[in-house]
């Protein structure tokens, strides 16, 4: 069994050669601390733009992260809409469209 903190941002089981990235709502106010946490989730590099375009190309790349199977897990996400307002249909196109076949997004209520 493995025990995931619920403050951790990502977690990494090179067994099965897989990423586990966590999008804590709890630290999102707004868009700006929606690109910090993904940021922190996915290990977006320096360069991350933070805007919906510099989004859409972290999610199609991923190289950064040598692993196989690279899963973002959205806990709560129902309160995402709330949370991210008129930015939210945006964001959820991104991430429902994205071209990474390693990338798998899991929305959790």
């Amino acid at each position: 069994m493995i025990h995931i903190s619920e403050h951790e941002a990502f977690y990494i089981d090179e067994k099965s050669s897989s990423y586990f990235g966590f999008l804590r709502e709890d630290q999102i106010e707004d868009i700006e601390s929606f690109y910090d946490e993904i940021s922190r989730a996915l290990s977006f590099p320096d360069y991350f733009g933070r805007n919906l375009d510099a989004l859409e190309d972290m999610l199609n790349d991923l190289d950064w992260i040598p692993f196989q199977h690279i899963f973002l897990i959205v806990r709560n996400s129902n309160s995402l809409s709330l949370l991210l307002d008129h930015h939210y249909d945006a964001v959820i196109d991104i991430m429902s469209s994205t071209m990474n076949d390693r990338l798998e997004i899991l929305m959790v209520d």
